[in-house]
């Protein structure tokens, strides 16, 4: 073995830490950033929490049993997920922060969408 070949190993082994060190670092920063993003353009939807109907029945929905909604300025009732049915108090007026997927043809409520936390 001469002198200097160990040596070469060594710093190519170095270069790569650090290649895979700071590639590392700019997947991490990236993905933060996107999540800062994300979080930033998430738009807030004001209503009332209420029963959300049922298209199987024109009679209001018993409040002691029913599935948790809200309901809009506009009159349109939203289902919500990813808050728990027992956080959301009926008639109380709030502000949920989340994304609006449009309406799935084959819910059992008369909604107008959903909102995504």
């Amino acid at each position: 073995m001469k002198i200097g070949e160990s040596g070469r190993g060594h710093t190519y082994l170095r270069i790569l830490g650090v290649v895979i060190i700071l590639t590392a670092i700019v997947l991490v920063g990236m993905y933060t950033m996107k999540q800062n993003e994300e979080a930033e353009t998430m738009p807030s939807i004001e209503g009332e929490v209420a029963c959300l109907p049922l298209k199987a029945s024109p009679e209001a929905p018993d409040p002691a049993t029913c599935e948790k909604g809200l309901k809009n300025k506009a009159g349109l009732y939203l289902a919500v997920q990813s808050v728990p049915q027992k956080d959301l108090k009926l008639g109380e007026k709030v502000t949920i922060e989340g994304n609006l997927k449009p309406l799935i043809e084959d819910s059992p409520y008369m909604i107008s969408g959903t909102i995504v936390r």
